[in-house]
């Protein structure tokens, strides 16, 4: 089983026999500009088209990758180049914890962000006028 990510954002399970068309799965009449797009862990595998006429663009929120997306696209999980089985609830629990992960990272850049502002402005001396909050 994969999972297809339609443009609206939905994403589907799809019992497949044969990996060989994945863009056949994704709607698409042949594999012109059909690649691989990203992969997590080695695991995960996101496939699609990074070109397409407005309009059509992927609207899935993938919080990791800025790059824009077209169509409808596929995620398939290979361990040791063997295909698994992927469920939604299997994306949707990697994924996320994939997330909080990043997020905790970002939290520890900008907490470490703000001690710095922090340092540097009680450095600076404030008259009453300046330290007065309106």
């Amino acid at each position: 089983m994969i999972l297809t990510i339609n443009k609206n954002g939905t994403i589907t399970e799809r019992n497949i026999k044969n990996y060989d068309n994945l863009y056949s799965i994704c709607n698409y009449r042949n594999n012109n500009n059909f690649e691989l797009l990203h992969n997590w862990n080695e695991e995960y595998f996101l496939y699609g088209k990074k070109n397409g006429r407005t309009g059509n663009e992927n609207n899935y929120n993938f919080t990791d990758i800025t790059e824009k997306y077209y169509g409808t696209l596929c995620i398939i999980k290979k361990i040791n180049n063997e295909y698994e089985s992927l469920s939604i609830n299997e994306w949707s629990e990697f994924y996320n914890k994939q997330l909080d992960n990043s997020s905790s990272i970002n939290n520890i850049e900008t907490i470490s962000h703000i001690k710095e502002i922090d340092d540097i402005l009680n450095d600076i001396e404030l008259t009453y006028e300046e330290y007065e909050v309106e």
